[in-house]
This record gives structure tokens, sequence and C-alpha cells, in this order.
């Protein structure tokens, strides 16, 4: 029997259901990132971080919750701040990380800021800045100590240390400690003469216990010392397994307990000032710190090379608070099972359409965590993740999650090494992966194992995408564009005017080719040039009506929409922090997703489509939209939009199921329809009324000489 098609007339004078509306932008919570340097709080309990390679200051008034940038009072004085630090009083400091940057002060808890002009380190980067017990300012830099006795609006060379400085610390007894890159030096009136004390090399880091301890962390050889002589004498009371980073901070807390943020085991904690220690790192997604902090005798707060991590001391667990300041490199939507997924410092994920953020590294190699070099990321439709490592290391392709991310596992045997630069997947779930120099290989079972396909030297390095036809695509920074056809073992070099130099390529729902600036409707054959405004295209979208985004970088224009495919375009950049935009992705909401360099990720406040019920005019195109839902189980909805033509008659219209080897399953339409839009339901029947499996299925549009296929997922 055949299946009961039902069939919805929904207006006579629509050109389609969306139509193209103002964009705005808001920034996500993540994913987390930012190289944190230094972590303070004020008597109130409010946090501090400051953040590495430019990015500046952060404030947190609700326990490191939330954050927000302080740094805008800093915007009119050029360079990078590394060390922040704030005294009794509340007042902060800030110290430019190179010759060019300054010493800045605060006095309303970073509203705004004020240089202190009158320190000159001779050049000298600003290090670590401290307090005495008299609220005199220290800066250690790279050529030497200076100290500003009212506050830091004067400052002269502290006594004849000329020498770098790492860290400074003091004791009850007014002496002074400094850190350095050779060992540990100490005064013992007011800076005039300094001894070398028998630390040995590295001892970049040093603070002074409230029962007089001295400890030192160190950096090129490695442990941590304790003096319990004001530093006469020193033992290791960790052994040199650990390293302890330049100025990190070492904190004694009010029940003199300590902890010390190290680089690559976490946080060491002491309840006996150090004759014994544990590792504090219960749910510690990085463990390479340099700062930590503590306040309202509860909450604490450590960071270093990839963000921020707090924790609640009745609980002993860390979570991530860290900043949306990483630097998305690739970016992708599971719509069968609602997860973005966000390549920074690792891999991070969101459950919730992007509010809330959690990294998800477990079985990724602190190394690889730490290269920031996942440039892949492709789904299956099982749900399975594949991630590609663009990062010379040869141990190190692709990983494989099977359980949303939770776990990862190498799944690279076979490919013979070479930097992954693409992974896609065909309709069968097959995974295949390009690399710079190996050429493109092929997984028949889920990343197990690998083979090389087509005549891999002459492509390779490059992202991939496959059209409806099962052609797989190839573009290469330098190679041009390639095309190996369906069933073929032979690529093809289809470049033709293009520049060879291609960042991406991506095939729309209607099967034509975006390859950088270019675009070619015929499948590869010729291609036209974008008006894109911008030199470089590095990633592309398209949303369930059909329209077109793309992310542009290097000094580029932001974020781009077309909605005809491509013959023109508009910037959407409302709200955008810069126009450096390396991914963008749509979810099955249509909303749009794009990262910002150095901004984490932003999303549009509103869906990317619109409904358009209360517009009325003429269709002026054919249109088939994308299936919803897609997967489907066990039935699915089907828009298409008919034109008018010249002579306002009806047209001859078809809408037919194939299965993947392009047997004809169902006619869901064929007859005569009028302009207008309309909605077809498909219950997952073949004309027979026989069930159909599980699969790939594509449907086709035919009118006249118009013709246009889109597949669907139907999932049991």
């Amino acid at each position: 029997m055949k299946t009961t098609i039902q069939i919805f007339l929904v207006g006579f004078f629509f050109t389609s259901l969306t139509f193209s509306q103002t964009i705005q932008w808001q920034q996500l919570s993540g994913p987390h990132g930012g190289a944190i340097y230094s972590i303070v709080k004020d008597n109130s309990g409010n946090i501090y971080a400051n953040t590495m390679w430019g990015v500046g200051p952060f404030k947190s008034t609700d326990n490191g919750e939330s954050w927000f940038s302080i740094k805008n009072g800093l915007t009119p004085y050029s360079g990078e701040f590394h060390p922040l630090n704030i005294n009794s009083n509340g007042d902060l400091f800030i110290g430019g990380a190179h010759s060019t940057a300054l010493l800045c002060r605060s006095t309303d808890g970073g509203s705004s800021w004020e240089p202190l002009n009158n320190l000159n380190t001779n050049g000298g980067s600003i290090i670590c800045i401290s307090f005495d017990g008299n609220e005199n300012v220290y800066v250690g830099t790279g050529k030497g100590i200076y100290r500003s006795t009212d506050n830091g609006n004067n400052w002269a060379l502290y006594g004849n240390f000329t020498s770098q400085a790492d860290a400074i610390a003091f004791n009850d007894s007014g002496h002074i400690f400094a850190g350095t890159s050779s060992r540990v030096y100490r005064s013992t009136d007011d800076g005039a003469n300094w001894a070398q004390l028998p630390t040995g090399g590295g001892t970049r880091t040093v603070s002074v216990a409230p029962n007089g301890y001295i400890f030192a962390g160190c950096w090129e050889n490695g442990g941590i010392l304790r003096s319990t002589d004001n530093g006469d004498s020193w033992t290791y009371v960790y052994p040199q397994t650990v390293q302890i980073r330049s100025s990190s901070t070492i904190l004694f807390d009010e029940n003199d307990y300590t902890y010390v943020p190290t680089y690559g085991k976490g946080v060491l904690f002491s309840t006996d000032f150090g004759d014994s220690w544990t590792e504090l790192n219960e749910g510690l997604g990085y463990k390479y710190l340099r700062a930590i902090t503590k306040n309202n005798n509860r909450y604490l707060f450590t960071g270093g090379d990839y963000g921020i991590y707090k924790m609640d001391v009745y609980y002993a667990f860390w979570y991530s608070v860290g900043l949306a300041v990483s630097y998305v490199k690739a970016l992708a939507v599971d719509t069968l099972n609602g997860f973005v997924f966000a390549s920074a410092v690792g891999m991070s994920r969101s459950g919730d359409a992007g509010t809330t953020w959690e990294t998800i590294n477990n079985g990724i190699s602190p190394r690889d965590v730490g290269s920031s070099e996942i440039k892949n990321i492709a789904i299956n439709s099982n749900g399975t993740i594949f991630i590609g490592y663009a990062k010379n290391f040869p141990s190190t392709l692709v990983y494989r999650s099977t359980d949303n991310g939770s776990n990862w596992v190498l799944a690279q045997t076979g490919i013979q090494g070479g930097e992954i630069l693409g992974l896609t997947i065909d309709d069968s779930g097959y995974v295949y992966a390009s690399t710079d120099w190996q050429g493109v290989y092929k997984s028949t079972n889920d990343g197990d194992s690998w083979f090389s396909i087509g005549n891999t030297t002459s492509a390779s390095g490059g992202k991939l995408a496959f059209n409806s036809f099962g052609d797989l695509f190839l573009a290469s920074w330098g190679g041009g564009v390639w095309k190996l056809p369906h069933g073929d073992t032979v690529w093809v070099n289809i470049t033709g005017s293009i520049y060879p130099y291609v960042d991406c390529i991506f095939i729309g729902s209607n099967d034509y080719i975006y390859a950088a600036k270019n675009r070619s409707t015929d499948n590869g054959a010729t291609w036209t040039s974008l008006n894109i405004p911008v030199n470089n295209v590095y990633s592309y979208a398209e949303n369930s009506a059909g329209h077109l985004f793309c992310g542009t970088y290097n000094y580029g224009g932001g974020v781009f929409r077309s909605t005809d495919y491509g013959d023109t375009w508009e910037a959407i950049n409302s709200g955008l922090p810069t126009q450096d935009v390396r991914c963008v992705a749509v979810d099955a909401d249509d909303y749009l997703y794009a990262g910002p360099w150095g901004y984490s990720l932003y999303k549009t406040t509103t869906s990317t489509v619109t409904s358009a019920e209360d517009i009325r005019f003429t269709p002026a195109n054919f249109y088939l939209e994308q299936n919803y839902p897609n997967p489907f189980n066990p039935t699915t909805k089907i828009k298409y939009t008919v034109p008018q033509d010249e002579k306002r008659e009806t047209r001859n219209v078809t809408l037919k199921v194939y299965d993947i080897l392009g047997n004809e399953i169902a006619t869901l339409v064929n007859d005569y329809k009028p302009a207008g839009s309309y909605e077809v339901e498909f219950s997952g029947h073949s004309d027979e009324g026989q069930n159909l499996t599980s699969g790939v299925y594509f449907y086709r549009l035919q009118a006249g000489s118009f013709i246009e296929t889109k597949k669907m997922v139907l999932l049991k």
C-alpha cells in the first residue's frame, strides 16, 4: 500500500520561510583559557587574575564564577603586562613584561589605572612585585630591584642588587631574599650588601612561611628547597622531579597549610611546612601552574598556562572557572547529541548551547594539550568524534572518543606521520584524514586502522569535503584544489585559475563548492571569484535556510553572510571584539557560533533563520530546505518553494526519495503546483509500505530544468 502523504500549502506569496535579519553577537563563557601569570585577592574577597600575551587583567566579584576585564584603563599604555599584586590597602600594581611597558597602579579595584612614570628600569622587564611589612613596594626586574617608599610615586634602585630578580620575599626580621636564575640572595642591611646562599641554580621562586622557614622553588634544577635557619643551609623537601616556574606563588593559608603551584604536577599541599606533601589535583584539568590564592578562608584559585581553576576546600575538587580568552582553532556541533565541541587548549565541550563549558582532555597527553594544535574535529553519525593534530609530533596524529569526548584514545594505526590538516566523514561513516606530506588516508573501522587512498604524492595537506555524489575534495596550501571522483583512485587537479594557496573548502547543501574566496557550481569544472572584501577566508558554515557564513582572518573583515549562495555578501560583526575569526559553525536551532581570535567563542543572540509568515511577496526562485528533524525517527518534514513563472502558470513538481545507491524509494510529490511554499511529511516508508532501515537517504526536488538534492539520515 502506498504511504499516505500529508501536504500542507503554507502560502502562495512567500519567497521562502526566512528573511535576512540583523545579527548581534554575544560572548559565551568559554571555552576557558588564558595563560595566567598572577592571581591575587583583596580584603573583600574579590579575585584578580592577570593573563599573558596582552590579554590583560580580569576581576571576579562572585568568588570566581564570572569574570570581567579591567584592561580598559590600561589601554593607553603599550606593551604586555605580567606580574600583578595587591597591598593591604587594596591598591593594585601591574608590571610591564617588556621594555616598552610600564608599571601601573589602581586605587579603585581596577576601574582605572595610572602609570607610575617615575620608575625607570633602564629597559628591564618587570618580573615580580612585592610588599614589605611597612607597605614599601618592590619590583624585581631584569636589571635589579627597585623600591618605592611612597606607594609607587617615586622609585630608587634598591641597594647594589643589579641582577635579574625573579622573586622577592621578606621575613619578620626585615631581611630580604631574592630568587634568581643562579641562586637565592639575602640582604640583612636594607639592600646594601647581598650574600649568595647555598641553594644551587634556578631558584626563581622564594617565599617565607609564617614560622620563618624559607622555601625556594627551582626551575632549572627542579625540586623544592627549604631553610630553617634563615637561609644559611637548605635541604630538598620535595625531589627534583618537579619544576617551579619563575615568580610562582607559594601560598600559606590561615591554617599554616602550604600550597605550591608546579609545572607538571599540579598543586602540592603540605600541612607540616614541607615535611610531607600530597598532590591536590582531583578535577584539575591542567597541571602546568604558576599562581595560587585563597579567599574567604574557603575557596582556592590556581592558574597557569591554560586558565583558572577553583576549589571549595570542603570538597577538595577543582573545577574550571577560567576566562573566555582562549584561541579557538576548530569548532563542531553534534546535532544528534546536542553538544558543541571546540579546540582551544585541548578540547572543550558544552551541552547547553554554549552557556557552560568543561574541559574534556582525559586520555590526551599533557604535551598534546599544551600544543593547542587541534585544528580539525569530525563527528560521525554514530556520535564518534575524531580530532586531528596539526603539530609535527610523530607519535600524535588522531584521537578518537566514543563517549561524547569524556575519554580519548589514539586512533592512527597506519598513518605514516605528518600533521593532520583535514578530517571528514562520508555517508557510510568512513573517516578520511589528510596529512601535510603523506597524502590522504581512509579508515573503514572507526579509526582502528588506516590506509592511503589515491595517488597520494600529488594531493597532500589540506581541508577535506564530500559532495552528495561521493566525490572527495581537498584544498591545500600551495597545491590548489583536488578531486577524487567517487569510486576512483586517481586525484584530479581542478585548481584552474584559483590562487593555489587555499585555506578551506566547503560543500553547500546544493553541492556548490566553496574554496577560500572561490565558488564552483559545476563540481569543480569552472570557478568564479566571490565578492568577499577580504583576502583570507578560513571557514564556512550553512544554516537550514541555505544561508552561508564565512570566517576571515589575518586582519580580515570578521564574519560575512550570503543569502544567495555566495552571489553577494554582507558583514555581520555587531558585538564581535575582533575581525580575526578562524572558525564558524551553526547548531540545530540555526544559531551561529564564531571564534574571534583570543576571545573564545561568540554566539548570535537570535537564530539566523527567522519566520517570515507575516511577510508577503512573490517567490522568485525554487528552494529546497533541509529536512527537520535530521537525523529523524520515525518522521521528518521537508519544505520547498515554487516560484512564479512569467505566465503565472502552475509547474509540474516532483519530490522523490532515493537510497544511497540511487534507487528510487518513494515519491512524495508529483503534481502541478502554483507559486508558493509547501511542506511534506516523510514517514520512513517506501512506496510499497516497507519500513526503511537506518542509513543515509537523498531527496530530490525537480521542476523542469531545476534540480536540487539534499541528504537526510534515518536513525532507528
